[in-house]
């Protein structure tokens, strides 16, 4: 359901929004579940969704030329090690391919992200 919810965010920020490209990692088994459930909030709020798979970080330039070209008009980012280990790489190809983009940890609108929803992740350490 959080899936769901960026994605609500993501269209109340950005005005018009029919077009958002999925930064997903198909090696990565919980993006097939993030993924369908975000399909699942997308048909409800008629926005079509652009699958941009990436498997390391030599995928980062290809990806966002590729949701340029497919004319995204916002990012939503999955939560995986290699985008939390990339987080600036990422932050900033956002930011120059003028893609509004939704995180899921705080440290990326750190970076310079757009913004995040999600847990605490410090939060949640100390309670681990």
């Amino acid at each position: 359901m959080i899936g769901g919810k960026r994605l609500q965010l993501l269209k109340e920020l950005v005005p018009g929004l029919i077009r958002v490209g999925v930064l997903r990692n198909p090696t990565n088994a919980v993006h097939a579940i993030f993924w369908q459930e975000t399909e699942v909030a997308a048909q409800k709020l008629g926005v079509a969704l652009q699958s941009l798979e990436m498997r390391g970080a030599q995928d980062f330039e290809a990806v966002f030329g590729a949701a340029t070209q497919g004319n995204a008009q916002a990012l939503l980012a999955f939560d995986d090690p290699l985008t939390i280990v990339y987080s600036h790489r990422i932050v900033a190809l956002a930011a120059s391919s003028r893609l509004p983009a939704m995180y899921s940890f705080r440290e990326f609108s750190v970076d310079g992200g757009l913004m995040s929803y999600g847990p605490n992740q410090v939060v949640l350490f100390r309670r681990g």
